[in-house]
């Protein structure tokens, strides 16, 4: 018997983690395809990105969010997700599983924004999925995994053009700024970012419920 879920979750949750525990105990049986992994992988988005002369290491999500404009990454995303859903519908594994995130933040516009066509997800007849799973962790654990070096809310990179922009917007001199200021406006920081992962858990679920009701 074939079963096919659909597994989602803030970018705070470390889908990778989760897909090695899946293999680890479905082994042969289960075949995993990851939205975001390809998404970033494929071609289109590495020309897409070298177009607008976005630095190149080695691309990762945060830099297709953070240099490609919405009506970008939601094409690439459609083009991943059809990819993913089209590996699933011919592998041979019984088990298969579709994982991805439902809402993406824009680090250079503090936004967030859904890429996701939801019509691509419910309307496919040859893959129904039997169950669709959100994975929400605990705030602080995404906190900390999110603000790590080279991660979406990297404290080295962030605060420094958090502090440029909000002195650029009051007309004051950072160099004139107390200890005692400097510490508020940090502290102003991560409670903004604590804020901003509080509402992707709940977006997601929104988005989630929706989902489920139409599939």
């Amino acid at each position: 018997m074939i079963s096919c879920a659909y597994v989602f979750a803030p970018p705070g949750v470390d889908l990778g983690k989760v897909e090695e525990k899946l293999k680890r105990q479905y082994g042969n049986h289960i075949d995993i395809q990851d939205i975001e992994e390809e998404l970033k992988d494929r071609q289109e988005t590495k020309d897409a990105l070298r177009d607008v002369g976005a630095p190149y290491q080695s691309f990762r999500m945060y830099e297709v969010t953070w240099y490609l404009p919405r009506s970008k990454v939601r094409a690439l995303w459609r083009q991943a997700a059809s990819q993913c859903l089209g590996k699933l519908v011919r592998s041979s594994k019984t088990i298969r599983v579709l994982c991805g995130h439902l809402l993406y933040y824009c680090g250079q516009r503090s936004e967030f924004y859904s890429p996701v066509d939801f019509n691509l997800l419910i309307s496919r007849s040859d893959l129904k999925p039997s169950h669709i799973v959100l994975l929400i962790d605990d705030v602080y654990d995404m906190y900390y995994r999110l603000t790590r070096k080279d991660e979406l809310f990297d404290h080295a990179e962030r605060i420094p053009v958090y502090l440029e922009r909000l002195c650029y917007e009051q007309g004051i001199n950072i160099e004139e700024l107390s200890p005692e200021q400097l510490l508020s406006y940090c502290m102003g920081w991560e409670l903004r970012t604590i804020t901003h992962l509080l509402s992707w858990g709940h977006f997601e679920t929104i988005f989630i419920e929706n989902l489920s009701a139409q599939v």
